[in-house]
């Protein structure tokens, strides 16, 4: 690739893609700019849809100097795929194709923690017409591995949700065995909330409830936030136990009964509906109803 002045410009389809030779503090600038628009999905206009702006942000690829050397920042989709092909209308089509992926496997490794290659496979093929084998998605995972840092792969076989450490990986893999449930299916709209960076439940109405509660006990925003995003996280919610020590870490007025029996009440429904990893992506209720599996209500253990 030939460049012949400080700002090139390249079309593929309708997509341009621009090269732009920044010195460091701009190229800074330009990330911090390129990823909080990426972040937040806001258009530059309003004119500009929301999918057209993300394949927009996602295919920004520049070249920027540091210490008399010129580097080449591109998306991870178009650092694939370039090196597979050379045709323009390929790498445009299979640029899209790699978003849609990596926005499933996404989705599935907030759905479920940790999971098997070939149920990343089932996903897939449940919504598209160009089908893969469990190889191929695994070769996927291969493949995205050095450029995203939200997962590993244990064993050649799983999955892993990068916040999944070994004790808790083990922990979770046993649960998940005794309870033997098999993946939840996710519809579309699952799909399409938990394929957000960082999403991990839906916002259903006893969520809300329960943040409406908490912030009401801890006035400072921040604390608040903290510990609302605690007892949320897929990987510690419905523990009473660890609920209980971030709480009292927090402050909570446990002197007040009425306080303590309206958080359990209201934890309670919505630990019943959000999606846990403990039960493979279904909801407790869903797996209470479908699979007859007793979820006792939830109590603060207080060591009472």
């Amino acid at each position: 690739m030939q460049l012949n002045s400080l700002e090139h410009l390249i079309d593929i389809g309708s997509v341009t893609l621009i090269l732009a030779v920044l010195d460091e503090e701009e190229m800074l600038s330009a990330i911090k700019e390129i990823s909080a628009l990426s972040a937040s999905k806001q258009p530059y206009t309003e004119s500009l849809n929301l999918y057209t702006f993300y394949m927009l942000v996602r295919m920004f690829i520049f070249l920027y100097s540091f210490e008399e050397q010129m580097y080449l920042v591109m998306p991870d989709e178009l650092r694939i795929i370039y090196e597979k092909s050379d045709d323009t209308e390929t790498i445009n089509g299979e640029a899209q194709h790699l978003i849609e992926m990596k926005k499933y496997a996404t989705a599935c490794l907030n759905l479920y923690g940790v999971f098997e290659a070939g149920q990343f496979a089932e996903v897939w093929n449940r919504y598209h017409k160009e089908k893969i084998d469990d190889e191929e998605a695994l070769d996927f995972f291969l493949d995205y591995r050095l450029f995203m840092s939200s997962y590993y792969i244990v064993d050649d076989y799983f999955i892993v949700n990068s916040k999944l450490e070994d004790d808790d990986l083990d922990d979770l893999l046993e649960r998940q065995e005794e309870i033997d449930i098999g993946y939840y299916m996710p519809t579309k709209r699952v799909i399409n909330v938990f394929s957000e960076i960082g999403m991990k439940y839906e916002k259903t109405e006893y969520l809300l409830k329960l943040k409406e509660f908490i912030y009401s006990i801890f006035t400072d925003a921040e604390k608040a936030e903290d510990v609302f995003g605690h007892i949320t996280h897929p990987n510690l919610a419905g523990y009473n136990d660890i609920i209980y020590v971030i709480l009292v870490d927090a402050g909570f007025p446990f002197e007040d009964e009425q306080a303590v029996n309206t958080f359990e009440k209201l934890y309670d429904r919505f630990y019943r509906n959000m999606r846990d990893w403990d039960y493979c992506g279904y909801t407790p209720s869903q797996a209470s109803l479908l699979f007859d599996l007793q979820v006792p209500p939830f109590k603060l253990d207080r060591g009472e």
